[in-house]
């Protein structure tokens, strides 16, 4: 859920291609620890939250994640 609405909002786009799959991998088990408020919200309603909950999640795992060189 959380690699779809990065690529849709261009979270992406300064990721290089060969990182994409490590990033997504990374990005799910990083939300698993760091943003369970916002997995419970999808998981419990179904729906989605707003966007600025996935803006920040995304934005946060982002200062972590080493871009290949």
């Amino acid at each position: 859920m959380l690699i779809i609405y990065a690529l849709t909002k261009g979270y992406l786009d300064d990721i290089p291609v060969v990182d994409i799959t490590r990033f997504e991998d990374e990005l799910n088990h990083w939300a698993e620890s760091n943003a369970t408020e916002l997995l419970n919200e999808i998981r419990e309603t179904g729906g989605l939250p707003d966007a600025e909950k996935f803006d920040t999640a995304i934005n946060e795992f982002k200062k972590s994640f080493s871009k290949s060189e």
